[in-house]
Formats: C-alpha cells, sequence, structure tokens
C-alpha cells in the first residue's frame, strides 16, 4: 500500500451526518487511485453510527474508534500509529 487515506470523524455535538459521511466515503472509493487503504477514525462517535458504517463498507475500508475526546491532529496520529500496528 503507497497511501493511507484516514478520514477523521467527530460524534462530539449535533447529530452525526450519516448520510454525508457515506457521501465522503463513497466519493473516496471512487477514485481512480493506486494503491490505497481508506481508515475511518471515529472519536466519540456512536456505536450505532460505527456500527451502520461497517455494515455498509464492512471490510472494504479499516475503522479506528476513540473513546477518549482528543483534537483532531491527535485522533489523525494516533490512528496512523494503530493502523501501523496491526
Amino acid at each position: 500500500m503507497k497511501t493511507l487515506l484516514v478520514y477523521n470523524i467527530c460524534g462530539l455535538g449535533n447529530k452525526p451526518p450519516l448520510d454525508y459521511y457515506i457521501k465522503c466515503i463513497d466519493s473516496f472509493l471512487d477514485q481512480d487511485f493506486d494503491d490505497y487503504r481508506i481508515l475511518l477514525s471515529a472519536c466519540k462517535s456512536s456505536p450505532h453510527l460505527v456500527n451502520d458504517l461497517y455494515k455498509k463498507y464492512k471490510d472494504t475500508i479499516s475503522y479506528i474508534y476513540h473513546h477518549e475526546v482528543y483534537t483532531v491532529n491527535t485522533t489523525f496520529n494516533k490512528s496512523v500509529q494503530e493502523y501501523i500496528k496491526e
């Protein structure tokens, strides 16, 4: 794999826009890139939301869930580190 595309989402605040997340992930998957992987980095998102995304994408993308509140740069860095470990 040459490229890891990290898509950060956050469950704090208003109701998460599931349809918007799906639209974005679909647009990433529609790209004509070679040798890349999409990593969904979810900070404090509801388990229901993450489950809905998993039902749609299964193993097409990878998932990291952050149970604690972090800044976006921290969730990005932690997600990349955890992905590399796997």
